[in-house]
């Protein structure tokens, strides 16, 4: 449901307050059964997520003198996300399937993907807030020139209160297969539990807040009415909050003050002809992320996650997750506690690098405009963008293979170098790299004579090893700061020990726009918009190291080429009533994707059915190996799903609308 509503009054002839609210609260009833019906029977799909959405913002202007203006600025978001009707109790997931397997009865056999329950994974609750409020100030002078001089002060309070988890263990049978060279009768399984509460799977708790205050000044300088610089200043502080102060962790994890976040900004207009047709712009500027509740949820004391490994001895594992379990589960004990979550700043062991900085964009920007007429107009613009320094969890194991992350700005401090596991050797660790070059070319003509054109070429190069805060190369999840990328050394390289870079997962090299808009004389307007874009880069992944089963682009970056053209074509058609009394019906259609194309978009990159992995000596690897020979001579079964296109251009969809102005 949506709703929507905001107010603006003119309190004074100096004073204006605008006051808005708006209300996006969705609920998904139900979940649907697996494709394949490997679903147990009496699988329950009465699964409910409901989502709370409410943003309230509000602006204040006053005018003191003619050259003289302030602004108060205010704004409150909440997002709350809870499930109901999710089963308690363990999970239990066939990694491969026992039908037919010498000593299971019958009852008991089930096929490979087989779950029960469908999901146990309850979110309780995860509140998300955010307070904001700016104050600033602008003056008008007239010194060398005419100045927009404009100076503010912004604070922002963020805020996380979750619980969330597994009800139960999750199980994950691997029938018939041997883990790091052991099995049971029956083959191996893996219990996934937690610290804090045992009995359970993975966690996810705590509630933080976090104040950053932000100081700014800027001068639009107007010179000769040819040259206008703009020339600005931001700084910030920022605190990082742990999750938990359990066990003497710092309430703060990461701070920066205002000297640690300076971002000069630069850039000029200037009208070459001084008729007001031709200009030639740029601006250079840093920019500084305040970061994300991610990191410190996962890093810093708020997620809980213990695997187990164990030989399978028996046939009925129904009976695997059972009280005192872990430890003392069925069968004999492979590996583990394996520590997925360990904390970075624990006391004693604090693994944050004393001189990390914040993670810095660099942007750069240069073009030309030229009015061919008063409505036609030409443009051609240059863009780059670079990551100077990331802010990311880097990963190791210790002697029992627990994940141990240091937060770190990759290739630099504590980051800069890794030993190879088992020789010692000394590599450099490489540098995370996300840089954008972008070329666009623009004909616009606005609307007059009843029509409207836009046409816009855009070729760009999207390169390096980081696919951002947004983590692209981990289709459907969103971990800004910990993403899998950077984790362990191994998978920042090819299977010839070379560091991996090239095209990053949304690079599209060429994209064509067009916009067209006519009006016809009785009051009917066709809108038509259409693009063309290249595919984005397939890479595909194979896990190595067996039990944290790292993802590796070992044959390189779009190593299996790029996906299709991907282009669509969208229509709106709009007709005006005209009732009297200044009121005015209209009645649209907005048509998307009128050609009902159905491009793909991805394919599946991940190579190995879920939970294999390639075993392989780590100095033997940057040495150089054959993925493709080992995984053949191991006979590790493949994803069937591996190259197929998984996600396809949505199909042909119509909304009517009408409209009443009064």
């Amino acid at each position: 449901h949506y709703a929507s509503g905001n107010i603006t009054s003119q309190l004074s002839g100096a004073a204006r307050l605008r006051v808005a609210a708006n209300l996006n609260p969705s609920t998904t009833r139900g979940i649907l059964p697996t494709l394949d019906g490997t679903d147990a029977p009496g699988t329950i799909y009465d699964i409910d997520t409901i989502r709370d959405n409410y943003t309230l913002t509000a602006n204040l202007d006053y005018t003191a003198t003619n050259r003289l203006f302030f602004g108060l600025r205010g704004g409150w978001f909440l997002s709350d996300v809870h499930n109901e009707g999710v089963p308690q109790g363990p999970r239990y997931w066939f990694r491969t399937s026992n039908l037919g397997m010498s000593g299971v009865p019958a009852n008991l056999q089930r096929a490979t993907g087989f779950m029960s329950p469908t999901t146990n994974f309850e979110t309780r609750k995860d509140e998300m807030t955010r307070v904001q409020l700016q104050a600033d100030a602008t003056y008008f002078g007239s010194w060398g020139g005419q100045h927009a001089l404009k100076a503010g002060v912004q604070i922002d309070r963020i805020g996380n209160d979750v619980d969330a988890g597994e009800t139960g263990h999750q199980v994950q049978l691997f029938w018939g297969r041997t883990f790091q060279g052991q099995r049971g009768t029956f083959g191996y399984y893996r219990v996934r539990s937690n610290g804090l509460r045992p009995e359970r799977g993975f966690l996810r708790q705590g509630e933080v807040h976090s104040n950053n205050v932000g100081l700014f000044i800027q001068d639009s300088w107007t010179i000769r009415d040819r040259l206008t610089l703009n020339l600005g200043l931001r700084t910030e502080n920022e605190r990082v909050p742990s999750f938990t102060a359990e066990g003497g962790i710092p309430s703060t994890a990461i701070e920066w003050g205002f000297g640690d976040k300076l971002a000069p900004r630069l850039g000029f207009a200037y009208d070459i002809r001084g008729d007001g047709r031709t200009k030639a712009y740029g601006s250079w500027g840093l920019f500084y992320d305040i970061m994300k509740l991610e990191l410190p949820r996962g890093s810093f004391g708020g997620e809980h996650w213990l695997e187990y490994w164990y030989t399978l001895d028996t046939p009925d594992w129904t009976t695997l997750s059972r009280p005192g379990c872990p430890p003392a589960c069925p069968g004999r004990l492979i590996l583990g506690p394996v520590d997925f979550r360990h904390p970075s700043n624990a006391p004693g062991e604090n693994t944050i690098d004393p001189d990390l900085d914040p993670m810095r964009l660099q942007e750069f920007v240069l073009g030309f405009e030229h009015e061919l007429t008063p409505v036609m107009g030409i443009q051609i613009r240059y863009v780059h963008k670079q990551i100077d320094k990331a802010v990311e969890d880097v990963g190791a194991l210790d002697a029992q293979q627990n994940e141990i992350y240091k937060i770190a700005n990759p290739g630099f401090g504590t980051a800069a170098t890794f030993a190879v596991a088992g020789t010692g050797e000394i590599k450099p660790f490489p540098k995370a790299v996300r840089d954008y070059d972008g070329v666009e070319f623009q004909f616009r003509k606005r609307f007059a004579d009843r029509w409207a054109l836009t046409l816009s070429y855009l070729w760009s190069r999207l390169w390096g090893n980081y696919s951002g805060l947004a983590q692209s190369d981990e289709p459907g999840r969103f971990s800004p700061n910990v993403g899998r990328v950077f984790d362990y050394p191994l998978m920042m390289f090819d299977e010839r020990g070379r560091p991996v870079y090239g095209p990053l997962a949304t690079d599209r090299p060429h994209q064509f726009k067009a916009q067209f808009l006519y009006d016809l004389p009785w009051g009917t307007s066709v809108g038509i918009n259409t693009f063309v874009e290249s595919g984005i880069p397939v890479t595909r992944e194979a896990a190595f190291i067996e039990g944290n089963n790292f993802p590796v682009m070992y044959k390189g970056r779009m190593s299996d080429g790029r996906n299709p053209v991907f282009s669509q074509t969208d229509l709106y058609l709009a007709h005006e009533f005209r009732l009297g009394a200044g009121q005015r019906l209209t009645l649209s259609l907005n048509v998307v994707n009128l050609f009902d194309q159905k491009t793909g978009l991805d394919k599946f990159r991940t190579q190995l059915a879920s939970g294999f992995a390639v075993p392989m000596d780590e100095a033997t690897f940057y040495r150089g190996i054959d993925t493709e020979a080992i995984i053949r001579a191991a006979r590790i079964p493949l994803d069937p799903r591996f190259l197929q296109t998984d996600t396809f251009q949505g199909p042909l969809s119509a909304r009517f609308g009408i409209r009443w102005t009064f």
